[in-house]
């Protein structure tokens, strides 16, 4: 499932926003779901250190773990391939992403860049994560 070309065709089939259909799944969605951006960017307590891809910022229901602001992800991580143009929809770890930690979940995201209104162009990837159902075991009949 690309949940993401999803939310880009109800997007445009209703002229909204990008993000804004996206934050609309995750009211909607049936299973606990969080969307994120993330960006290269540096620490704020660190602002001429290498910037490295960040969560920008985070929108999910109550049922979602905290993810911290700023907190960094790896460059070879799903989020990091994103950034680098790979469409990604599949099911892994999210490492030390949230607390507490969340061994499965399905992850799709993809590279979004656009412009700010002062014209700086930002490198982001939009993700929308939700929990990977647990393995079901088959019963011997």
């Amino acid at each position: 499932d690309d949940v993401l070309d999803l939310v880009e065709q109800l997007a445009d089939r209703y002229d909204a926003s990008l993000e804004a259909t996206a934050r609309r799944v995750v009211a909607v969605h049936p299973r606990p779901t969080l969307l994120l951006a993330l960006e290269p960017a540096c620490k704020p307590t660190q602002p001429h250190a290498k910037p490295i891809l960040r969560v920008q910022w985070k929108h999910a229901g109550d049922d979602w773990p905290f993810v911290p602001q700023h907190k960094s992800v790896p460059d070879n991580g799903v989020f990091g391939r994103a950034l680098h143009g790979e469409a990604i929809n599949e099911t892994t770890s999210l490492g030390d992403l949230t607390n507490p930690t969340i061994s499965r979940a399905f992850v799709s995201a993809a590279l979004y860049p656009y412009y700010d209104d002062q014209g700086e162009h930002h490198m982001r990837v939009l993700a929308l994560i939700t929990r990977a159902n647990s393995p079901q075991t088959h019963h011997a009949r």
